[in-house]
């Protein structure tokens, strides 16, 4: 997906997850495997039930504007995904716009990738001309359940009277009438179920299930839809995923970085902090709470807070030697448990590499010299 001469790359996904519990999660699921497969990621959500874009520092993320909503009920927020399919398709599309403006002459979008729940998005990608997947977070058996659904209610079988409760779906062998997902408002779910399950001009449908357990009914979908359907086993990568980043941190060098709580200090510490993240060190920041630094603008690092270190007035020159002096006078005892919860987290077969802290802070020297740990001292322009 290289541009080659003046060649258009498509390397950019657009994500629409739906808004409710267990709807958010996988499409972000699937966002980290198509991103470690080389795609650029861009979410498209509501500003009901937004994911928190921290979480994903490697995608972009764009609201859909008046989207909020105060549904708590199942029926209300059926009534809510109806309301948004009808209220977003042209903001969808200005949203898309945006993203192809930002991308430029020689970059484009791959595909849409939108939560069956969010089927406004089908009509947008279809305008534009982009290919669409439909990304279904429930297992093959509940598809193929609903579908049946949708076509007992067209032959007149539901509702159906409790004499037929054990009777058995032919469509559906083993299930029986009494174990369809019937809910107490049918017609309202009716009603959306027969959007979310119109594949319309999908190229293909995401299951959010396993393969070797519904081998045989993600093959009677394929035969019944006509498309190509694909089995994702996020839950299975995500948690390959974390077991290798254990090991990852496992195998890291960790050093401890301890910055002054002041301008011009701060910056470089975390800036050095980087260049020995990037040669494979692992990075924990033991700081003060007065000036502490963000830590989801180093996502990578671990933050450790010094407690009862902040400092509740404007720091002058002349108030800030008094304040470095506190500091290093009660620190010690704190920051030799901070070393030691670290050292705890790493295990045993772990050791800290390196200790790097500032001029002005020599209470450290003498907890490295408690726990028999190698030290190096950063000097600032501020601190000579």
């Amino acid at each position: 997906m290289e541009k080659r001469g003046n060649i258009r790359r498509l390397n950019r996904v657009v994500l629409v997850p739906g808004p409710f519990q267990g709807h958010i999660n996988p499409m972000l699921q699937l966002g980290t495997i198509l991103h470690s497969k080389g795609f650029s990621i861009t979410v498209v959500h509501t500003q009901y039930n937004s994911p928190k874009p921290s979480s994903h520092p490697d995608f972009s993320f764009l609201p859909l504007p008046d989207t909020s909503s105060s549904a708590t009920t199942i029926d209300e927020m059926r009534h809510f995904a109806l309301q948004l399919n009808t209220d977003c398709k042209a903001r969808f599309q200005e949203c898309l716009a945006e993203v192809m403006r930002q991308l430029g002459p020689y970059d484009g979008i791959a595909c849409i990738i939108y939560d069956q729940l969010m089927y406004f998005s089908e009509a947008a990608a279809k305008d534009l001309k982009l290919p669409c997947i439909i990304l279904r977070t429930g297992s093959a058996a509940i598809a193929l359940a609903r579908d049946a659904l949708l076509q007992l209610k067209a032959e007149g079988q539901i509702p159906f009277p409790e004499s037929r409760s054990n009777d058995q779906i032919l469509e559906l062998y083993p299930l029986r009438f009494k174990d369809l997902p019937i809910p107490k408002k049918l017609e309202n779910f009716l009603q959306l179920l027969s959007k979310t399950n119109n594949i319309r001009t999908s190229s293909a449908i995401i299951y959010d299930t396993v393969d070797c357990l519904e081998n045989s009914l993600l093959a009677k979908i394929q035969e019944q839809c006509q498309v190509r359907t694909l089995c994702a086993q996020m839950q299975v990568f995500e948690r390959e995923k974390k077991k290798m980043e254990k090991e990852r941190k496992r195998c890291l060098r960790p050093v401890v970085l301890v910055p002054a709580p002041f301008q011009g200090h701060i910056n470089p510490m975390l800036q050095l902090g980087s260049i020995l993240h990037s040669n494979g060190f692992s990075i924990t920041v033991v700081h003060a709470q007065y000036n502490s630094p963000d830590p989801s603008t180093h996502p990578d690092f671990s933050f450790i807070p010094l407690p009862d270190s902040s400092s509740d007035h404007n720091i002058l020159a002349a108030d800030g030697v008094a304040f470095v002096l506190e500091l290093n006078a009660k620190c010690k005892a704190r920051f030799l448990e901070c070393l030691t919860q670290v050292m705890r987290q790493l295990g045993s077969d772990d050791s800290t590499s390196l200790k790097k802290r500032q001029r002005i802070l020599s209470f450290q020297a003498l907890s490295y010299a408690q726990l028999v740990l190698p030290i190096f001292l950063l000097v600032t322009p501020f601190s000579n």
